[in-house]
């Protein structure tokens, strides 16, 4: 299992490879942040990357958890980008 930021999740499903993220690490933990800037935001925008982290969720395998402030995800690893690859490079990387 892996947590993960709206960054990846989004980028990701642009690109059509989400489903690495499942294939690597069977389950992704996202907080209610997360699936409100990934999901809800992203359906008003009429973003279709929503849908498809959207139906991640529905499959069950990217879950949703409320932390409490002070907790934190304990035995996970973190995910984030913060800068894709350049485009030269990204193939490689997806």
């Amino acid at each position: 299992m892996i947590v993960s930021d709206a960054s990846p999740l989004i980028s990701l499903a642009k690109a059509g490879k989400l489903y690495l993220l499942r294939e690597i690490f069977e389950r992704v933990l996202i907080e209610e942040e997360v699936k409100r800037e990934t999901i809800d935001r992203g359906k008003v925008e009429g973003a279709p990357d929503a849908l498809v982290i959207e139906d991640a969720v529905k499959e069950g395998w990217i879950e949703i958890e409320k932390i409490k402030e002070g907790k934190r995800f304990r035995g996970c690893k973190m995910i984030a980008f913060t800068k894709l690859p350049f485009a030269s490079q990204r193939e490689k990387f997806l």
